[in-house]
């Protein structure tokens, strides 16, 4: 598995130092195994649709679609879903970990009080529909230097940066992770 370490100009760069192996079910995190994930789900967009697709996390629920936004999360179900995503979560399952992605795809948003109001939103109702999970929420991970001198949609690496500090201003904010 690719690792991001921090660095000054766009906040991450990649490390080979562990290479992905689909029959090695550790994380990259030393001491972290698959078994951390038991009683979790990942909510969100198309990263956490291709998570699921991979298979990269044993005993864990996904309720994710491509291109969703934090504002379509309580209105869009999944492929298979009957209820909206967010309200997936309003089930007689307990999870003890929840994490979110959001925020790629709303790069290309004029408004990113939008963004955090939006998001601040769907965490309120994450906590109020699982009180004692602990929520995650995940930063968008940059692009290479070539998608991001295109700056299609906005997907830059400085505008990335941007975004995962508001996203980190809202699990502040917010008291999640």
């Amino acid at each position: 598995m690719l690792c991001f370490k921090e660095t000054d100009k766009i906040g991450f760069r990649l490390s080979k130092k562990n290479v992905w192996n689909p029959k090695k079910k550790k994380t990259a995190q030393k001491n972290i195994d698959q078994d951390f994930y038991r009683d979790s789900c990942f909510l969100g967009n198309s990263f956490i649709d291709g998570m699921e697709i991979y298979n990269l996390v044993d005993g864990a629920d996904y309720f994710a679609k491509v291109g969703l936004t934090v504002n379509q999360a309580d209105t869009e179900t999944t492929d298979n879903g009957t209820v909206p995503i967010i309200d997936e979560l309003n089930s007689n399952k307990n999870y003890k970990k929840i994490f979110m992605m959001f925020g790629e795809n709303e790069l290309g948003w004029s408004n990113l009080d939008r963004f955090v109001s939006e998001y601040e939103a769907l965490v309120d109702t994450a906590k109020k529909y699982q009180p004692d999970a602990d929520i995650y929420l995940l930063s968008v991970t940059p692009v290479s230097a070539e998608v991001s001198d295109k700056a299609e949609d906005r997907l830059t690496n400085d505008n990335i940066v941007e975004i995962n500090k508001l996203i980190k201003e809202v699990a502040e904010d917010k008291d999640v992770i």
